[in-house]
């Protein structure tokens, strides 16, 4: 059989194609549809000069209307049909039909016989780990290669690798769509929240996709490090390192959820060290803590022998819980919580944490009158990781009771602290963040682009609050807004003025109105503004549509 390494499965014979039978530019004569998947369909076809078996890839109806998709498409193909590698699916030849007046752009490889990775995981479940170290080996030579042409594949996964059995007993990995994701990332019109929703195109599959892909910043070869680490992960243990019902849930765990262990995910086997360190590495939140590319991959896989990797543990490690199901993170005491925060957030959330460290590090060197607000701030920061964390396996349920629990109305703010300031009216915005503002302003979201932006002016301005600002109110224009919680608190931590922010203030009242993020919302409020929230919880009083929430934001009132 031939294996397209489509994510769908191959259709009925008598599915309905106006493509099989025709001729494309006189030379392929297509004779059936193999599958379809996220960015085209596969057909078998036959070079008619040549009487040579051929795949084509045809891009679907919904990419064909793209804006210079000529000129770009044949631009990418250009550049991907000079990928030579033996771990790589050959481009032959690439063209643009015109049939009925529509333009069909589409490319000719080389037919691979086997099957793709995913329905062989599909049908064992996992593989043995000299197996899976295998292919993985020949999964990141083909990065190796790719990566060094400046080629990077963004949309990898299981359904993009073709398996095909040799006949010493081996197999041959070939890998599919190299480059592919990032010609219709750049031809796409929709916004990038839209892309996200879409799986297996674009900007790549939520179940393979990097943090930087979720947030919408750069990608490059770790992206794909990211990816093949995944795919690793799964070949071992028979499941995928994230798992959720909800695509929104499934992103946000790869941007906050600690990658599991493989030992916490094949209870009665013991994996090395030295291959948690590998997967660990592989799964880092910041691109920069992962490997440079497939090379790096490469050698540090080769250095771990397979047949020493894992043992059989005399205890099994207690139950992981799947990602789609439910789990929850005990609430600590504050004395537990101040004690337990620097290594929690350090170790807990790659990306969240270095954040808070630093809010609460910022704190440290506060007035010692300021020490028992600076223990309220730790309980908030800790207390939005808390959130990130068991937020995203928390149960459909009724709201809370009402009003909220007594014990957080308790929350010591801080004492003298500075009068309030918007810091994008009080002084002059710096050019770089000037429009950024202002399109959060008018209700519009950052772009990929934008958010680069941010983080590098961040990097040049370590003491400057105004680019975390940014970076919340782009998660809160999203309605992510527990992303949007610690980047509020971190810049709070820099300089507490910055709470004079309206979008800040409106963005934490939304917090407090919601049913999930109640309570961390309330305690932001009592804890950062006080009274003067007072106003805006009344304005979103009578803005408020459902019953539960003008209830929350009335008992908080009564707090202030």
């Amino acid at each position: 059989m031939s294996a397209s390494g489509l994510a769908t499965p191959t259709p009925p014979d008598d599915a309905p194609d106006a493509l099989v039978g025709a001729v494309l530019d006189g030379r392929y004569a297509i004779d059936s549809l193999l599958g379809e998947g996220g960015l085209g369909r596969v057909y078998r076809a036959r070079h008619l000069k040549l009487d040579r078996p051929v795949a084509i890839k045809v891009l679907l109806e919904e990419h064909r209307d793209m804006s210079q998709l000529r000129q770009r498409f044949e631009r990418e193909a250009k550049t991907l049909s000079t990928l030579s590698h033996p771990n790589i699916v050959t481009i032959i030849d690439f063209g643009v039909e015109t049939r009925d007046g529509a333009e069909i752009p589409y490319l000719v490889m080389e037919l691979v016989e086997g099957q793709d990775l995913e329905t062989v995981l599909e049908e064992r479940s996992r593989l043995a780990p000299v197996r899976a170290f295998e292919v993985a080996k020949q999964l990141f030579k083909s990065l190796a290669y790719a990566h060094a042409q400046g080629v990077v594949h963004r949309d990898l996964k299981p359904g993009n690798m073709l398996l095909r059995p040799l006949p010493d007993g081996s197999e041959h990995v070939e890998v599919l769509d190299f480059g592919l994701a990032k010609f219709f990332e750049e031809n796409s019109g929709p916004a990038p929240g839209a892309k996200l929703t879409r799986v297996g195109t674009i900007v790549g599959t939520p179940a393979y996709m990097a943090p930087e892909q979720v947030e919408g910043a750069r990608t490059d070869a770790r992206t794909d490090v990211y990816a093949a680490t995944l795919v690793l992960f799964e070949m071992l243990t028979g499941r995928m390192a994230f798992e959720a019902e909800q695509t929104t849930t499934l992103l946000r765990h790869h941007l906050v959820t600690p990658p599991p262990t493989l030992r916490a995910s094949m209870p009665g086997t013991y994996a090395n060290d030295e291959l948690e360190a590998f997967i660990a590495k592989g799964l880092a939140k910041r691109a920069e803590d992962r490997f440079a590319n497939g090379a790096e991959m490469l050698a540090a896989l080769e250095a771990i022998d397979p047949k020493a990797a894992f043992r059989a543990s005399a205890a099994p490690p207690p139950p992981r819980s799947n990602a789609g199901s439910t789990a929850f993170i005990p609430r600590l005491s504050l004395a537990e919580v101040v004690a337990r925060v620097p290594v929690p957030v350090k170790d807990a959330i790659d990306r969240a944490g270095p954040k808070m460290t630093r809010a609460v590090a910022r704190l440290g060197g506060l007035p010692r009158r300021t020490l028992i607000g600076g223990a309220a701030l730790v309980v908030l920061l800790f207390g939005g990781l808390l959130w990130m964390l068991s937020g995203l396996f928390e149960p459909d349920v009724s709201p809370p009771s009402l009003p909220l629990p007594e014990v957080q109305a308790t929350v010591p703010v801080l004492e003298d602290k500075p009068d309030a300031r918007d810091p994008f009216a009080d002084e002059p915005i710096p050019p770089e963040l000037a429009p950024l503002h202002a399109q959060l302003l008018r209700g519009r979201t950052l772009g990929r682009r934008d958010v680069g932006t941010l983080r590098m002016f961040g990097r040049d301005n370590p003491g400057d609050p105004r680019p975390i600002l940014l970076h919340a109110h782009a998660y809160t224009a999203r309605g992510w807004l527990s992303m949007a919680l610690p980047l509020y608190l971190e810049a709070y931590g820099m300089d507490p003025s910055v709470r004079g922010d309206p979008l800040m203030l409106d963005g934490i009242v939304r917090m407090a109105r919601s049913r999930k993020l109640a309570v961390e919302g309330a305690n932001a409020i009592l804890a950062i503004y006080g009274e003067e929230a007072e106003e805006a919880i009344e304005a979103a009083i009578e803005g408020a549509n459902r019953p539960d929430d003008r209830q929350r934001l009335r008992d908080l009132l009564e707090r202030l």
